[in-house]
């Protein structure tokens, strides 16, 4: 089973968030995606989440982080995805040196973008929420219907 980090970041100051605009793999080609990507042998999944955000934003961990933690996991099939969320307390330049563009957006203007990719509709509130826990089933890209059908598994908060 192939691990993976998907790195949600915001900034606590404004509420702003980063997303990529995805060229690869092909199947997220034209679409809005978070940071992140395949945990490499031997690594950790914050030491993937921390390699993939500085590779795809320019992002570096130092003391603007104010938390950094996986908070839930993707189930897809065959893999799993480990949800990381960074809080920073100030924006940072974003850079990249691979052909996908990253960007700070406001969550109330993308929500609604067909470009997004169906699955953060739920898992963005969930990160920033800072909510732990919680499991959701996706099974999207192993199918071939057009229909994205998810599960949410949220843990008891009583």
């Amino acid at each position: 089973m192939k691990e993976y980090v998907l790195v949600y970041v915001e900034n606590t100051e404004t509420g702003s968030i980063v997303i990529l605009y995805k060229n690869r793999p092909i199947w997220q080609a034209g679409l809005i995606n978070l940071c992140g990507g395949l945990i490499e042998e031997g690594e950790t999944v914050l030491e993937a989440a921390v390699r993939e955000l500085k590779e795809e934003s320019g992002i570096v961990i130092d003391k603007n982080c104010e938390y950094i933690g996986e908070l839930g996991k993707i189930v897809d099939g065959d893999s799993i995805i480990h949800c990381v969320a960074v809080f920073l307390n100030k924006s940072v330049l974003l850079t990249t040196d691979e052909d996908q563009v990253p960007e700070w957006v406001y969550w109330d203007n993308i929500k609604s973008f067909p470009k997004l990719i169906p699955n953060l509709k739920v898992i963005i509130p969930l990160m920033h929420m800072r909510l732990d826990g919680w499991e959701v089933v996706d099974e999207y890209r192993s199918k071939t219907s057009a229909l994205h059908e998810i599960r949410v598994k949220i843990p008891d908060l009583r």
